[in-house]
């Protein structure tokens, strides 16, 4: 109970959306840099990775299920889109959809996976 991540935010520039920077790669890790050298160590850490492993096994199947959740969504939506874009004036980019966003979180759910379970080898 020492350390906690949270609360998340910033999310609109998460998950492939470029919003006029690079795009974050889905097959990386963004918090193990050189510049984080604590996140490094967490990592390394043999039981926080069995706990991590054991995570992710419990949230996959949530996870799983969200790109087509996002298709569903986003074609409820199309007409709010046009209309917020009209209203802002502003363009939909590829990247601005659901199918990019359902692409992009797919890709990173299977890098998760090998990393992870690489993460928990011994």
């Amino acid at each position: 109970d020492k350390l906690r991540f949270g609360p998340l935010w910033d999310f609109d520039l998460s998950m492939g959306t470029s919003q006029g920077i690079v795009p974050p790669d889905p097959e990386q890790w963004w918090v193990n840099q050189p510049n984080k050298p604590w996140t490094n160590q967490i990592a390394a850490d043999p039981t926080f990775r069995t706990r991590l492993n054991q995570r992710w096994d419990a949230i996959k199947p949530a996870v799983d299920q969200l790109p087509q959740q996002l298709i569903d969504l986003g074609a409820t939506l199309e007409e709010a889109v046009a209309n917020d874009a009209a209203r802002w004036d502003y363009t939909v980019e590829p990247d601005d959809t659901a199918a990019f966003l359902a692409d992009w979180l797919t890709t990173r759910t299977a890098w998760f996976d090998a990393e992870i379970d690489a993460l928990a080898a011994p």
